[in-house]
């Protein structure tokens, strides 16, 4: 339609157009005839004038004679002029009635073209509507161009508007078309453009909008060829089949569904045709068609038997077979028989239909192993029952209706039940479990169902026995359930084991609490809202690796055990209390909020503030989060509390280390108050020898600290020991030589200590290198350290005995001066020995 639309205008331009060179053709020639004439009369007044001055001036002529051919020459003027102004006039009437007619040929020319598009219009409507009415894309390929139009539901079929298509050519159909369907699609088309077929019809699949595709029954023909036999035009049609497509798939997949069906059926099929005669009664059946399972059972092809009689099947055994078609053809109603065949030999059981007249169908089963395991059942029921008397555990069989058939005697002890009063009972009365009835949810399932783990039998005296129990039903030839046989055994020790296993795998062997397992058990169950608000409290042990250092491992255990035993006491019972690593606690508080948590952490911090381990004071770091609805994530909770714990931590550990230091030392000099005095009087000596080595103030307060705390590491040693072991027996070497350690790991504990911890740890070293802990020689050990270890030697071998050697200063100095180079600095041993003689 737009094309005869676009031909129509293309007309009335022409029209137009012709119309306009007729008119301006009229002006033109008549605007030549006038300028013509104009210049035609020009002359002729020209030549007058130039015959007047001619006349003129001939003087010999007679004057009539001149006026004479004066008048000659004006009437030759005038008729000149009229017949130049006639002659033009009548040329443009005659160039004015040509175009009128040029004019009137060309409307009457447009009147019959505005009838025929008319009526061309009104084909065309009529074909829109057919078009419209069959819901189909059109399609006009300009075949030199390659440029394509297309109707509204063209584009539609792919989801998309004309003015998105636009421009249109072939090249886009071929872009929406699917690869795969492209080469057979444009083989049709090439065929029909070749002259081959008149028109071509094919499907493919083409490329909707949203991404899905859509099956196209295109239709097409060539319907405008040239001169020459080329095609020009090529028109068509689109129709969208995707929903007939999926409809056929659809179709296809059940038929083949429900052929697969009939085909991998455990049982056999048969479909027969019935012959009748003429009073209408069953003469014979013919065989239709079989499934695979059928030529096994009678050991016989399909193509042997398809459009034969059923005697072909059942040799022997025709009238029986036809009789019983026969019946069920008659009556309409179904039949389920059983049959054996001798000549198979096999047992056969038919569920025989009609499902429309004169057709019958069979469903046929090989029953012959039923029939085999029918026959020796009752054998093995009886050997079954001597088995089920002699076994190991307790066993009770019953029949269907729950009474009880056999029971051994294992079962009559754990029961108290003897075997002629229980049996005919009703096994509820004889089994009385403490859970659940696995003998009725067994019969329920048609499964095998173990008791739970807690399971426990109460006997006939009212004795509680943990048992470990199945029941297991017993199937009849149908698959009913035609009874249940229970087997169970006392497991009293095994569920003591069990219990001590799983006791230990939830609790944490040093402390006794929950461990990291138990505790996220208790984050699932009481992550519920019943339990809202739960604190979570994160508590820190401080300074473990320092006890451990100091006292040993067993001193940190006692620390970790003091904890926990000052946690589980000042909780409630409905707490969680866990410890989930080495020094880290972790407590739940359910329908806590966090005003009553603190009062419960303010009750621990108090016990914690009064225990003591090894004389050292206890000290925890806490840390809480509230989670106040179930939508609260725990582990964020988690992160919550133990950022606030470090915070904690980190603001008290400084004070708190120190105040351990500073208690310890205490400890140390409460117990042995000779070392109090020697260690105050070791720190003045160096304070002495670092202010005459060059020593910075800051650094001569550090020498004077180092002494007074240099053998710190002697708390580790225990008060027994130091009772035993003088001061003068470590100058002799008899003491252990752990304590400069264990000082330098007590001191390095606290910042405030730790530039004293180094000198501290080397003052033992020799300067020959055969001191301890770590063999240094010479200037290797640190300045301060030999500064300690000569102040340290001279105050015990000028201490009186028997906390020293007694020695005098010059005895002493000499002493010294005999060990210099091999156990002390030479040099400061001469700057002592200068310091010292000096003040005497």
């Amino acid at each position: 339609m737009k094309s005869i639309q676009r031909n129509g205008e293309a007309t009335m331009d022409h029209e137009r157009s012709t119309e306009r060179r007729l008119i301006l053709s009229f002006i033109a020639f008549s605007c030549i005839i006038i300028f013509v004439a104009a210049i035609s009369l020009v002359s002729i007044n020209r030549t007058m004038d130039d015959l007047h001055k001619e006349l003129g001036q001939i003087t010999q002529l007679h004057g009539d004679l001149v006026g004479q051919s004066q008048r000659l020459m004006e009437e030759d003027t005038l008729t000149s002029s009229i017949v130049v102004i006639a002659g033009s006039f009548l040329l443009i009437l005659l160039n004015f009635l040509m175009t009128l007619g040029g004019l009137k040929h060309t409307r009457e020319e447009k009147r019959v073209r505005d009838r025929i598009e008319e009526e061309l219009r009104a084909i065309n409507d009529k074909l829109s509507s057919v078009i419209e009415g069959t819901n189909v894309g059109t399609w006009v390929l300009d075949i030199p161009t390659g440029i394509s139009e297309i109707n509204a539901r063209w584009a539609e079929i792919v989801g998309y508007t004309l003015d998105e298509l636009s421009p249109f050519s072939i090249h886009t159909w071929r872009n929406l078309t699917h690869p795969d369907d492209l080469k057979v699609a444009e083989t049709h088309l090439q065929e029909v453009l070749a002259g081959k077929q008149d028109f071509y019809e094919v499907e493919f699949r083409m490329h909707h909008k949203t991404g899905t595709w859509v099956w196209v029954l295109d239709r097409g023909k060539v319907t405008k060829w040239s001169a020459l036999g080329e095609p020009l035009v090529m028109s068509g049609t689109h129709t969208n089949i995707t929903r007939f497509k999926q409809a056929q798939a659809a179709l296809e997949k059940s038929e083949s569904s429900q052929r697969k069906l009939v085909e991998q059926m455990n049982q056999g099929l048969l479909v027969c045709r019935i012959e009748e005669d003429a009073d209408h009664r069953m003469l014979d059946a013919i065989v239709l068609s079989v499934n695979r399972r059928f030529e096994e059972i009678i050991e016989k092809s399909a193509e042997t038997i398809l459009g034969t009689s059923v005697d072909n099947i059942f040799l022997g055994d025709r009238t029986e077979w036809i009789e019983m078609f026969r019946s069920v053809v008659e009556s309409g109603n179904p039949k389920i028989v059983e049959r054996y065949t001798p000549h198979l030999g096999k047992h056969l059981r038919i569920s025989a239909y009609s499902p429309e007249p004169l057709l019958f169908a069979a469903i046929i089963d090989d029953i012959t192993q039923s029939k085999v395991v029918q026959n020796q059942f009752a054998l093995e029921k009886a050997r079954l029952e001597t088995t089920l008397l002699s076994v190991g555990d307790g066993v009770i069989a019953l029949g269907r209706s729950g009474h009880i058939d056999v029971i051994n005697s294992v079962a009559q002890t754990l029961t108290g039940w003897e075997y002629a009063d229980a049996v005919g009972q009703f096994y509820r009365k004889i089994l009385n479990f403490g859970e659940e009835d696995i003998v009725e949810r067994s019969i329920g399932t048609k499964k095998s169902v173990e008791a739970g783990t807690n399971e426990v039998l109460v006997s006939r005296h009212g004795e509680t026995i943990p048992i470990e129990a199945i029941a297991s039903p017993i199937f009849d030839a149908s698959g009913n359930v035609d009874g249940v046989v229970l087997v169970f055994r006392d497991c009293t020790e095994k569920r003591n084991k069990q219990e001590r296993i799983l006791h230990f795998s939830y609790s944490d062997p040093m402390t006794g609490l929950k461990n990291r397992r138990a505790f996220e058990e208790e984050v699932h169950r009481l992550n519920h809202v019943r339990y809202c608000p739960l604190v979570l409290v994160i508590a820190d042990v401080n300074n473990l690796k320092l006890t451990n250092d100091a006292f040993g491992h067993d001193a940190g255990d006692t620390l970790l055990r003091t904890v926990a035993d000052i946690l589980r006491k000042e909780c409630r019972e409905t707490d969680i209390v866990a410890r989930i690593g080495g020094d880290e606690f972790v407590i739940l508080l359910p329908n806590t909020d966090a005003e009553y948590a603190n009062v419960i952490i303010d009750r621990m911090n108090a016990s914690i503030a009064d225990a003591r381990v090894k004389d050292m004071p206890v000290s925890v770091s806490f840390g809480k989060s509230v989670k106040l609805v179930r939508s609260n994530n725990m582990d964020e909770l988690f992160r919550e509390a133990e950022h606030e714990m470090y915070r904690k931590k980190v603001a008290e550990r400084p004070q708190i280390r120190k105040r351990i230091i500073d208690q310890l030392l205490s400890s140390l000099f409460s117990q042995n108050p000779e070392e109090q005095i020697h260690s105050e009087r070791v720190g003045k000596l160096c304070r002495m020898i670092a202010e005459h080595a060059g020593l910075s103030d800051d650094e001569v307060d550090e020498m004077e600290l180092a002494g007074i705390m240099h053998d710190i590491g002697k708390v580790a040693l225990g008060s027994e020991f130091l009772a035993t072991e003088g001061l003068a027996d470590e100058l002799e070497g008899g003491t252990v030589l752990r304590h400069p350690e264990v000082g330098y790991n007590i001191l390095s504990a606290a910042s405030q200590y730790g530039a004293i911890a180094e000198f501290v740890l080397s003052h033992h070293e020799r300067w020959d290198g055969t001191g301890y802990p770590s063999g240094l020689k010479g200037s290797a050990i640190p300045l301060q350290g030999r500064i300690l270890a000569l102040a340290d030697s001279y105050a015990l071998m000028t201490t009186a005995e028997p906390d020293g050697l007694g020695l005098s200063d010059r005895e002493a100095l000499g002493k010294l001066s005999m060990e210099a180079g091999s156990k002390y600095d030479p040099e400061l041993t001469r700057l002592l020995t200068q310091l010292v003689q000096g003040d005497d």
